[in-house]
């Protein structure tokens, strides 16, 4: 009770699927006509090259982020320098602020002289309202001033 094996009978002759030239030996055989001959394998190569690329993106990165920190630093700096101008910030932040509470006294006033009830009212609280925003512009320009002075402290430390 043989089991007969998957052999080729004698009469089949194997041939290449590409091109049909007859097989030498077993049928999986690699055609001679067909197969380009290879050079060296490429692996070593591929991986020194990869190794430099992924070098060279870690170097690029590296680069970039040294960059944006400097770029960073130096816009610090020309925001906190004040040596060209007359006031100083914390001066020019306290004189905002001056200017913030005169505008709401003001402001109190105009209110007050609207609640009056008089012909003069709307344009007394259209006052009110002016002084209000002229404040808050104000309070905004103070805190502007008061980021730039903390900046100028830090850099003055040797902090960034």
């Amino acid at each position: 009770m043989g089991q007969s094996l998957n052999l080729p009978s004698p009469s089949f002759r194997p041939s290449c699927h590409r091109c049909g030239s007859p097989l030498e030996g077993s049928p999986v055989a690699a055609c001679p006509l067909c197969v380009e001959p290879l050079g060296r394998p490429l692996g070593p190569r591929l991986r020194r090259l990869a190794r430099w690329r992924l070098r060279g993106l870690l170097v690029l990165v590296a680069v970039a982020a040294f960059a944006a920190a400097w770029g960073v630093h130096a816009w610090h700096r020309r925001v906190a320098d004040d040596r060209g101008q007359f006031y100083t910030h914390e001066e020019l932040a306290l004189y905002q602020e001056f200017q913030q509470a005169a505008a709401l006294v003001a402001a109190r006033e105009a209110e007050s002289k609207a609640a009056a009830g008089d012909a003069d009212s709307p344009r007394w609280a259209a006052e009110a309202a002016s002084l209000r925003a002229r404040a808050a512009a104000l309070g905004r320009s103070a805190a502007d001033y008061r980021w730039r002075a903390g900046i100028k402290q830090r850099l003055a430390r040797g902090g960034w």
